[in-house]
């Protein structure tokens, strides 16, 4: 065998190994590890680091979600996939893409399918914006979007702000508690709803919110003459 033949089929062996890397630890969900680095700290030396990929997770053999990373960082020893500059995200309900996101950085964990966005995402729906929020989770095993901190909602009849918030993909039911503060751009600047309740269901189409259990609102006037 040449030198050049058998640098070529060394260079065809390396790029072998790191696809069924990549489709074991990164693609499919393989059997849980018990031990695992900490999300908050990133991945622990990682073993392979890829650049400009597109990663898809799926479930039971159906897609559920892809999306693009300017770098990804897999460790064959934990369970934690770190992402970076995600961008052209998509999340699937039967089959087809539901929601668009975007986000600074991202962690998957294989052991329970959770994929974890950080830094600046954005969530998209039917061509429009949907949400703003610094950390937003999707939980495949329950099908929930999980913003666990303040998020901006953008809805049909204006803005609103929420402490914390869920939405269900298979109803696209947007559900929190607490204060959800809502301006509506038509009356001027400053006006809007303070709604406070146990439980509140929004619909983003409609702007609608329902109320469940003991509930305060207080209107806002905008002073502006």
């Amino acid at each position: 065998m040449s030198l050049k033949l058998a640098r070529t089929a060394a260079v065809l062996a390396a790029v072998a190994i790191a696809c069924v890397y990549v489709y074991a630890f990164v693609v499919h969900r393989p059997s849980p590890a018990r031990d695992g680095p900490d999300v908050s700290q990133g991945l622990i030396r990682p073993d392979l680091v890829f650049k400009g990929v597109q990663v898809e997770g799926r479930e039971a053999g159906e897609r559920i979600w892809t999306l693009s990373a300017a770098r990804v960082e897999a460790g064959a020893r934990g369970s934690q996939t770190r992402l970076d500059e995600i961008t052209e995200g998509e999340l699937y309900r039967t089959g087809e893409a539901h929601y668009a996101f975007s986000a600074g950085r991202g962690v998957l964990d294989s052991s329970t399918g959770m994929l974890s966005l950080m830094g600046g995402v954005k969530v998209g729906s039917g061509g429009r914006d949907l949400l703003e929020a610094d950390e937003v989770r999707w939980d495949p095993a329950r099908s929930m979007v999980i913003v666990p901190g303040p998020a901006r909602l953008h809805t049909a009849n204006g803005e609103a702000a929420a402490s914390s918030l869920e939405i269900d993909v298979r109803s696209s039911e947007i559900l929190t508690q607490g204060e959800v503060h809502v301006d509506e751009g038509n009356s001027g600047p400053g006006s809007g709803v303070t709604i406070k309740s146990a439980k509140m269901r929004i619909n983003p189409d409609t702007g609608s919110v329902e109320a469940e259990g003991a509930t305060e609102i207080t209107f806002r006037v905008s002073s502006d003459e």
